[in-house]
């Protein structure tokens, strides 16, 4: 008789295990979490419950502890494939994937037909930009599994990189079509195939692909239990209420701790090249879009008669809450970014941080501010085609009109209150940086007070050695280019029914508003 594997369930056990997978399966995560913690008030060593209930909660958001837990499963039970596949999956899931390839491979090594282990691997291989071992994880798990959609997926999108246009198109129609693809993996096949045609040049099915793919985001239950009036209520609560003397309270005071430098624009404005321009500098550490005010923005409405009365907040301040505002964002900058701070400037980049630029300035006043511009056009167009992962801010850019919509109010918001700001600011265009990098890393590093190096003109070499979390980690590790400018005109009739609500934005930041 074999020998049995660390806490191999009984026939109870088992069945309820199974139950959780299944509830994990179907994406209801609550009910998950809560199966597998009262599977652990039983049974406190069973390692599947410990790895599965960690992993559960690393992809719902909570990484650093779902990471420990995995860990704790890997301690007892270090032969599970399942268990290096969970490690694996978050480390992808952080941005490591030379990490996860580690654990990637021992899964394989357990279990050589493991297709989701494969094509995980063959995902972070294309990130690694090692598109050959790409192609070998891909084509292993086609050769388990012919018909596995995400692996048809993963080779289509390899495909596209290499050009190879038709037979991309031909799979993911192929995958499209067939009824057995799950609805995560049929809008992100929409997706990949709008870019395709759009390379192709067939832009009328590209935005049909698109804004499919966009319905099907609306409708799917992760999508509907998203807010889709937080952002908006956000924004309604800062209206006719930022005044330089609300925000500019502290100017010129002192503080125990230093300031970072913010980096903000709509999604998709450039934000991601312009932070990888910076991070080239050797005074620079970048924190590529982690959430760091919101330890401190949750401290500064504790005890708030509104939820997001941010100005009302903000006039009861003063300097002692200020400065214990200032060092609960500095221990989340400590926990979260792996990179030394010290002695250096830190550049906090997360684009739709510029709705909150009021607090940034209420509580660092002595922080400097850079925004990312791009023609409004472009920049629209750019987030309709992205998938991005439905969150109260991400959701509105399913659709394009919706999209426009949402660039409206906060780039509103942002001409409303820039006049009150009393921070040093920098507006940069994305065209102008493409089109002459020097002139405008010379004006950025000028503007954030360092002296210049010449490494800035290749940060390129730089960003391939980063783990960059953002949609454009691979354009922005290619030579600067201008292939992305103007490219909203060949969608231009979906446009034309939405010129009188970007008209305004266009005059604001200098493009041109004619048709051509």
């Amino acid at each position: 008789m074999p020998p049995r594997r660390p806490n191999q369930p009984d026939a109870a056990l088992a069945k309820d295990l199974y139950e959780a997978r299944q509830l994990k399966a179907q994406h209801r995560y609550e009910d998950t979490l809560a199966l597998y913690q009262g599977i652990l008030t039983q049974h406190p060593e069973c390692a599947e419950a410990i790895g599965s209930l960690g992993h559960t909660l690393g992809i719902t958001g909570k990484l650093n502890t779902g990471t420990k837990m995995v860990d704790r499963a890997l301690a007892i039970d270090p032969d599970s494939a399942e268990l290096h596949h969970f490690r694996g999956h978050l480390d992808a899931l952080r941005i490591r994937p030379e990490e996860a390839l580690v654990h990637f491979d021992r899964a394989l090594e357990i279990e050589p037909k493991r297709v989701p282990t494969l094509t995980l691997a063959a995902q972070c291989c294309d990130r690694l930009n090692r598109k050959d071992d790409a192609r070998a994880y891909a084509d292993r798990a086609i050769a388990a599994k012919r018909t596995d959609p995400d692996a048809n997926l993963v080779l289509a999108s390899l495909d596209a990189k290499a050009k190879d246009y038709e037979a991309a198109k031909a799979r993911l129609n192929k995958l499209i079509g067939r009824r057995s693809t799950p609805p995560e993996t049929h809008h992100r096949a929409l997706t990949e195939l709008g870019f395709v045609l759009d390379k192709m040049g067939d832009y009328d099915n590209a935005y049909d692909a698109f804004d499919r793919a966009g319905a099907e985001i609306e409708q799917m239950p992760i999508t509907r239990q998203v807010s889709r009036t937080l952002v908006y209520d956000r924004l309604d609560a800062y209206k006719d209420r930022v005044t330089p003397e609300l925000v500019g309270r502290f100017a010129g005071e002192t503080f125990e701790t230093p300031a970072p430098a913010f980096l903000v624009g709509f999604p998709r404005s450039g934000t991601t090249m312009t932070e990888q321009v910076i991070a080239a500098h050797p005074g620079v550490v970048t924190s590529d879009e982690h959430q760091l005010l919101d330890p401190m923005g949750r401290r500064l409405m504790e005890g708030a008669d509104q939820r997001y009365d941010v100005p009302g907040q903000l006039a009861k301040l003063d300097k002692p809450l200020v400065e214990e505002l200032r060092r609960i964002y500095w221990d989340r900058v400590a926990d979260q970014i792996d990179e030394d701070t010290a002695g250096k400037l830190f550049l906090d980049k997360l684009p739709l941080n510029i709705i909150d630029l009021p607090m940034i300035n209420t509580i660092f006043p002595d922080a400097k501010v850079i925004v990312a511009l791009r023609d409004p056009r472009d920049c629209c167009l750019s987030c309709f085609m992205q998938y991005f992962r439905p969150n109260p801010a991400m959701v509105h850019l399913l659709r394009l009109p919706s999209t426009v919509d949402f660039y409206a109010a906060v780039m509103g918001h942002h001409l409303g209150t820039r006049g009150s700001l009393t921070l040093p600011s920098l507006e940069v265009r994305y065209e102008d940086t493409v089109s002459d990098l020097e002139s405008q890393g010379r004006r950025i590093i000028d503007h954030l007070g360092l002296d210049w190096d010449d490494g800035l003109l290749h940060f390129q070499e730089k960003a391939r050695a980063r783990a960059i979390r953002t949609p454009s980690y691979e354009a922005v590790t290619e030579k600067v280019h201008t292939r992305a400018i103007g490219r909203w005109a060949n969608y231009r009739a979906h446009f034309e029914p939405l010129a009188e609500k970007l008209g305004p934005f266009l005059s604001a930041f200098g493009y041109s508003t004619s048709a051509s």
